[in-house]
C-alpha cells in the first residue's frame, strides 16, 4: 500500500510542470535592464527552469512592446508557435546553437530615465550632484545586476553595476558629484535657446563627470555649467519702433525669494541683422520687485 502511495504521489510530481506568476521580474532571473529616455526599456533575462512557451502563455503582456527568446536546445522550442499565435506582443524565438539556457530580451513599457542636476551647498562651498531619475509605473519590482542609461539618441551614458533594484514609482541613483565655485545669475540673449533672453544659473564646475543637455534643463561651455533659472524671473519684453530700428525695454521682475543679481551678457548683433546698442551690465532686483533695462536695435 506504501509502495502504490509512493507511486502516485511521484506520478503527480511529475505530472505538475512549473507555476508561474505571469510577472517577468518573479518569474524569471533579469540580468540587466537598459533605460532609455522614453518607454520601453530593454530587459534582458533567464529562465531558470521550465520551458518558456510555458511562461509567455500567462505573461503579463500590457506592457511588452515585444519579446525575443533564445533557446539553447530544439527542445526547449516546444509550444511556442502556439504562445506566439496567442501573445498579445510580437514574439520571435529561435535555437542559437552553441549558447546555454533560455534567454529572453524584452521591449517593456513603463520604465524610462532623465538625468538630474542640482547645485548645494554646504559650509560655504558648493557641489554639483548628477543622478539617475528612475520612473517606473509597472506593477513590478525589478531587481538586475546591470543598470544602463542610454540618452535621447540612443548612445550610452552610464553604467551601474551590483544587485539593484527599482521600486515602483520614482527613483534615483547616484551617478557623480563635483565641487563648483559660486552661483551666478546670467541673462543671456541668444543661448541656449535661440531668439529668447535666457535666465540662467552658472557655475565653474571643471572636475564634473558628463553632463546631458537633452532634458533642456542644464548646458555646458567651457568648465561652466548653467542651470535653467526661468523660475527665479519673469521677463517681459517689449518695442518702439523707430526711424532705424527699436527702443527694447527689457522688463525683469524677480520670482526669487532674496535679492537678486542679474549679469547681463549682451550681444554685438542678432542673427536678423540688428547691432545692439547695449544697456547696464547688471541689475540688483529685491523679492517681488521688478526693473526694466533699456537698449537699442540698429538697422
Amino acid at each position: 500500500m506504501r509502495t502504490t502511495t509512493a507511486l502516485v504521489l511521484l506520478i503527480i510530481l511529475c505530472g505538475c510542470g512549473r507555476k508561474y506568476t505571469g510577472l517577468t521580474s518573479v518569474d524569471l532571473n533579469v540580468t540587466s535592464i537598459t533605460f532609455h529616455d522614453s518607454y520601453p526599456a530593454t530587459i534582458t533575462a533567464n529562465l531558470e527552469n521550465g520551458k518558456p512557451a510555458d511562461f509567455i502563455r500567462v505573461a503579463e503582456g500590457t506592457l511588452i512592446a515585444s519579446m525575443k527568446v533564445g533557446c539553447s536546445l530544439p527542445e526547449d522550442t516546444l509550444g511556442m508557435a502556439q504562445a506566439n499565435s496567442e501573445a498579445s506582443f510580437p514574439l520571435f524565438y529561435g535555437v542559437n546553437h552553441g549558447s546555454t539556457g533560455i534567454r529572453f530580451e524584452i521591449e517593456h513599457l513603463g520604465l524610462s530615465w532623465h538625468p538630474e542636476y542640482s547645485i548645494r551647498g554646504d559650509n560655504g562651498l558648493n557641489r554639483v550632484y548628477a543622478t539617475a531619475r528612475l520612473e517606473n509605473s509597472t506593477v513590478q519590482t525589478w531587481t538586475a545586476d546591470t543598470v544602463s542609461f542610454r540618452d535621447d539618441r540612443g548612445n550610452p551614458v552610464t553604467t551601474a553595476t551590483g544587485r539593484i533594484t527599482i521600486r515602483q514609482g520614482t527613483g534615483s541613483i547616484p551617478w557623480w558629484d563635483a565641487p563648483a565655485g559660486d552661483e551666478t545669475l546670467t541673462l543671456v540673449y541668444g543661448w541656449p535657446v535661440i531668439g529668447r533672453w535666457n535666465p540662467l544659473r552658472a557655475v565653474y564646475c571643471p572636475a564634473r563627470g558628463r553632463v546631458e543637455s537633452w532634458p533642456g534643463n542644464i548646458w555646458e561651455s567651457g568648465d561652466t555649467l548653467y542651470f535653467n533659472a526661468d523660475s527665479l524671473v519673469d521677463i517681459d519684453l517689449t518695442f518702439r519702433q523707430k526711424p532705424r530700428g527699436y527702443d527694447c525695454f527689457l522688463e525683469m521682475e524677480s520670482l526669487a525669494e532674496d535679492e537678486a543679481i542679474w549679469t547681463i551678457r549682451w550681444p554685438e548683433r542678432l542673427p536678423r541683422g540688428a547691432d545692439v546698442n547695449p544697456g547696464s551690465s547688471s541689475v540688483s532686483i529685491f523679492p517681488g520687485e521688478s526693473v526694466t533695462v533699456f537698449y537699442e536695435e540698429l538697422y
